[in-house]
């Protein structure tokens, strides 16, 4: 009875094992959030593979910001609207490895105020 009870603790004990595993894995990176703003200069960051990144702001006043992805670190380039241009607003992707470009389209706000972001999407 001493061997069959231990066996069965051991068991137990694995099962608990494996299934703290399989909720450890399936939690995934942690998500990576900035404000959206106005920077001393443009902003890179690295987004770890399968992160969520969430950009926010609140300009608390008239001011307007929005979201538009470009093709290169370049705040004269042309690029989509993927969030529309509002004073307070979260906008949240996640992305396949690469480097994606963003920057604020409204007049100076990339110029003057840096918002350009580079993101550097780390591979798996």
């Amino acid at each position: 009875m001493g061997r069959a009870n231990t066996l069965g603790r051991l068991l137990a004990a694995v099962a608990v094992g494996l299934a703290l595993a399989a909720c450890v894995a399936r939690a995934g990176p942690a998500p990576v959030t900035m404000t959206w703003g106005p920077n001393p200069a443009p902003v890179t960051v690295d987004v770890p593979c399968g992160a969520p990144l969430t950009l926010t702001w609140d300009t608390g006043s008239d001011l307007m910001h929005n979201v538009v992805s470009i093709p290169a670190a370049d705040c004269s380039k042309d690029g989509q609207l993927l969030f529309g241009t509002t004073s307070k607003g979260t906008w949240t992707t996640t992305f396949p490895p690469g480097t994606y470009f963003y920057k604020c389209s409204e007049e100076g706000h990339c110029s003057k105020g840096h918002m350009l972001l580079t993101v550097n999407a780390l591979a798996c």
